[in-house]
This record gives C-alpha cells, structure tokens and sequence, in this order.
C-alpha cells in the first residue's frame, strides 16, 4: 500500500470527532503565523513578548500541536495522554490567563480586552471540548493499525 492509500485509510479509521479534532488542530497550526507579527505571549498569567513569545508560539502552537496530530492519525498508544497534558494545558492556561489578564493590561491594550477575553473563553471551552473526546476516545489508540 502506497503512502497516500495508507494516509487516506488512516483517517477513515479516525471516529468523527477525533476528525474534527485534527482538522482544527490543523487550521489552528496553520494560524498560527498570522499571531507573530504581534510577539506576545500569555503562558501561565504571565505576558511574555519579543523572541521568548515567538519560540513559544513555535514549540506549543505549531510543534505541540503537530505531535498531537500526527499522534491521534497514527494513532499511538501515548496519543491520548499526551493529547490530555497538551489541551488540559491549554484549559489551565487560558483559565490563569483570562483571571490574570483582567489586572495586569499593559499600556494600549486597552482596547483589546473584550475581544482578548472572548477568544479565551472560547478557546477554553474548545479545549474542554477536546479533552473530552481524547477521554471519550481513549480505547481507540494503540489498537492495531497505523501505531503499531
């Protein structure tokens, strides 16, 4: 079987919602670019910017987020604790953040801070959402298939 016959039957094994987990974990990586003409970067509570938010940026939104994807398509039988750790993560920190973020707005940030804490909100509730199809979904990896 070729590699594109294989990486098709891959993702017809994928239930439903692990498909809509890779594919927006997918367009989340190839959004990532368009955050890093502004360098900052809320890990924890804590407002980082410049080259520390740029390699942030880079191991957690794009590197983070390939392992997860390529882990849940192989479907290893770590996938699923990893993929926990990597969206719980981003529950805690989205959580730290939004409650952080409300006291410590740095000068002419002002103006974002309705849209800031809409899109955090909304990024909890996503990854909540996610964690509970890893969860749901966790017998699924390490079965025999493309992980094994």
């Amino acid at each position: 079987m070729g590699s594109k016959e294989r990486l098709r039957d891959d993702w017809k094994q994928l239930p439903l919602f692990l498909k809509i987990l890779v594919a927006v974990t997918i367009l989340n990586i190839l959004c990532s670019p368009l955050f890093l003409g502004n360098p900052t970067y809320i890990i924890l509570g804590l407002f980082v910017y410049g080259l520390i938010a740029y390699i942030l940026q880079l191991l957690l939104n794009v590197i983070g987020a390939a392992v997860a994807v390529l882990a849940i398509w192989k479907r290893y039988p770590w996938a699923w604790k990893y993929c926990v750790g990597y969206y719980g993560f981003f529950v805690i920190n989205g959580i730290i953040g939004m409650i952080s973020f409300a006291g410590k707005i740095p000068e002419g940030f002002h103006s974002y801070l309705l849209p800031s804490i809409l899109f955090g909100v909304i990024s909890v509730i996503f990854s909540i959402f996610f964690l509970l199809i890893i969860v749901k979904e966790k017998k699924f990896f390490g079965k025999t298939g493309a992980g094994k």
